[in-house]
């Protein structure tokens, strides 16, 4: 039950691949609803997705995501593999992981524009 005594609805979110999972959820209110961002990857699949939720979509069915980023391998071959997000008045922030087993590089840390969110 949510704070206005309405019945708080599951949202299931579609993915863009068969191999990514979600290694981070971002959420950030609007006129017209929540706008929900989230990373997905894996070894062969590092994107920002984009969830539309608003009273409409947020009723039980299946939401599909817009990609924002689709990320490309860095000239090693490796995929970023940022698994933190976080909206801030200036836009979305995304943090990697380094640590596969061992330290696999530098913390990377990545701003993704200035202004309203995506």
């Amino acid at each position: 039950m949510r704070r206005d005594g309405s019945e708080q609805v599951p949202l299931m979110i579609a993915l863009t691949s068969g191999q990514g999972k979600i290694s981070a959820l971002a959420c950030h209110r609007s006129s017209t609803g929540v706008r929900l961002v989230a990373i997905e990857r894996h070894f062969e699949v590092s994107r920002v997705l984009r969830f539309p939720v608003d009273n409409e979509t947020a009723s039980g069915k299946m939401i599909t995501p817009r990609i924002l980023l689709d990320m490309q391998p860095t000239p090693d071959g490796r995929l970023p593999n940022y698994e933190g997000i976080l909206w801030e008045n200036d836009g979305w922030w995304m943090i990697s992981d380094n640590h596969y087993g061992r330290i696999t590089g530098p913390t990377d840390v990545l701003h993704l524009g200035d202004g309203p969110a995506p």
